[in-house]
């Protein structure tokens, strides 16, 4: 039996793909009919017997539809749709065909699979804001569940499964939140990610707020029996590094941020290494299950591969689509020279919306592939830098390829004018009228939305590294009602007497006001969509654009 890959990753546009680390392959192992429609939101493994089954895994989307994966023959089998008004934030496959999900809104449910489709067995309520379940890989009949206001649970699926009256006994633990700070200011609870790390259910948790905390549920306190803090940006993920007997971790946040930590010194140095930073953040962490090797999968549309016990960068792959999950595997990968081969037909046939990186076409040959991934990234890299950055279209960037501000100096300052707009799309006629008769609980959506596009327009040089800093002379933001569409079009207009336009206030004072309004209108309606938002006329300097 041939197994091409030992790492799966999910993404944004739905697309799965396997990597075989060893051999720099990547392989599209489920394409949607329609991507970007329907993102990956959860890769899991399956169970059996009471052990990781790595022969399937399973794949929880979006909008809640359950795939499985056999890697046999990589073939993905649609198994049905958990019919739920939120996103699920965990599933694990438990045994005769039955899951244990939890979605966002905290319905927890043991589901079953039933001729090709999922029948809910038993429902519970976690509470509202989950952020994640994950079960015991040391005692499979324990989970825990965790999210925003919503501090750590732990349930016995035991108890779960009975009747209604004794449901109220299925959670064993539950977390108290830490004490008010030294103002004596509660402390607020956001639950990320967890990770159990033996049978007695002690678990670590991390969370929005940047703490990493340890709770043993069979000490007497309900509270934290360790705590750290990781940097200053809310922690996403949290993997235990299984080549360490489970004796260390690893925690990624927001800002691209990776250490690996020491549980026997949590409430010391109990940082072992810091990763060199990546762009974006971090998403999903998993390490391998025997060897001391780290995959993550990070918002730049990488996914990395580290050495625990040398802290190096072994490789990392371009996978062309925002990453949500990655999963690492003990597979081993055989038959090189065939995979080789249809590695490059594999490639050669993927179609993703990437208007820059589709120009290009990545060559996986004997000799590319034992090149480093650095040297892979720089050769893409300059493909793209000598394609774009010579060209004289790009002002802000110079004949050598150098980002630079536009000089000003010698230009003559004259009247400047420019207007942007973007649409606010209400759901329905309800949330629409809701907004337009000024009642929602935060106040007055058109007026703190003004505010807040004034203030951007003229913050404009601390957002956009590049622009300048401008005088403005005249900012107002306008609305049209369009009742029939149930939408409000946001218009900005800017005026200077400056030597450069002001096309980039308009935009951002439009953007920033449409985003205010979705902000104050939220808790009406999660499906509010910002739209359209453009440029319509741009008056002064060499060139203008009419009022369209």
């Amino acid at each position: 039996m041939t197994i091409r890959f030992n790492v799966l990753a999910g993404s944004e546009s739905g697309i799965v793909k396997g990597i075989d680390t060893t051999n720099n392959g990547i392989y599209v192992i489920h394409k949607p009919a329609e991507t970007y429609i329907d993102a990956v939101a959860l890769l899991e493994w399956s169970l059996a017997n009471n052990e990781i089954d790595y022969m399937q895994a399973f794949i929880a989307t979006k909008k809640n539809n359950i795939l499985r994966l056999k890697f046999a023959d990589e073939s993905i089998q649609q198994i049905g749709t958990i019919n739920r008004s939120s996103p699920l934030r965990g599933l694990a496959y438990l045994d005769e065909d039955r899951f244990v999900t939890c979605s966002e809104n905290g319905v927890l449910s043991i589901d079953r699979i039933t001729k090709e489709s999922l029948v809910s067995e038993i429902e519970a309520n976690a509470g509202p804001d989950i952020s994640r379940l994950r079960i015991n890989p040391f005692n499979r009949t324990f989970l825990g569940t965790g999210g925003k206001e919503n501090d750590l649970k732990i349930w016995s699926i035991a108890e779960l499964m009975k009747n209604e009256k004794t449901k109220n006994k299925s959670v064993i633990f539950q977390a108290k939140n830490v004490r008010p700070n030294t103002v004596r200011l509660r402390m607020p609870v956001w639950v990320t990610d967890f990770q159990f790390i033996d049978e007695r259910n002690r678990c670590l948790v991390v969370t929005g707020h940047h703490q990493i905390r340890l709770y043993d549920p069979q000490s007497n306190a309900r509270r934290p029996v360790n705590e750290i803090e990781f940097e200053q940006y809310p922690i996403m993920s949290i993997a235990l590094l299984h080549s360490s007997n489970n004796e260390h971790f690893i925690v990624g946040n927001t800002q691209g941020e990776m250490a690996q930590f020491d549980i026997k010194r949590l409430s010391s140095s109990a940082i072992v290494h810091k990763y060199k930073g990546v762009i974006g953040s971090i998403r999903s962490i998993d390490t391998h299950p025997t060897l001391p090797l780290i995959a993550s999968a990070s918002i730049d549309q990488y996914v990395r591969i580290h050495n625990a016990d040398t802290y190096q960068q072994v490789s990392k792959f371009y996978l062309k689509s925002r990453l949500t999950s990655v999963l690492f595997s003990p597979h081993s990968i055989s038959n090189r020279e065939e995979q080789q081969e249809k590695n490059v037909e594999t490639i050669n046939k993927e179609i993703e919306n990437d208007e820059v990186w589709s120009q290009f076409k990545r060559k996986l040959t004997k000799e590319s592939s034992d090149k480093s991934s650095s040297k892979r990234f720089s050769f893409v890299f300059n493909h793209f830098h000598n394609l774009y950055a010579y060209s004289s279209t790009f002002s802000h960037i110079t004949s050598d390829g150098n980002i630079t501000m536009v000089d000003i100096g010698h230009k003559a300052s004259s009247p400047r004018r420019a207007i942007a707009e973007a649409i606010v799309k209400f759901p329905n006629s309800d949330t629409y009228q809701s907004y337009f008769n000024v009642t929602t609980k935060k106040g007055d959506a058109r007026l703190c939305s003004k505010i807040a596009g004034i203030l951007a327009a003229k913050r404009t040089s601390d957002l956009i590294p590049l622009c300048h800093q401008l005088p403005l002379s005249h900012i107002d933001i306008e609305y049209e009602h369009r009742h029939e569409e149930n939408e409000v079009l946001v218009r900005c207009i800017c005026s200077t007497n400056y030597q450069t336009g002001v096309e980039m206030e308009a935009i951002v004072g439009a953007t920033i006001a449409a985003v205010t309004i979705y902000d104050m209108c939220k808790a009406l309606s999660k499906s509010i969509e910002i739209r359209n938002i453009r440029l319509i006329e741009k008056i002064g300097g060499k060139s203008s654009i009419p009022l369209k």
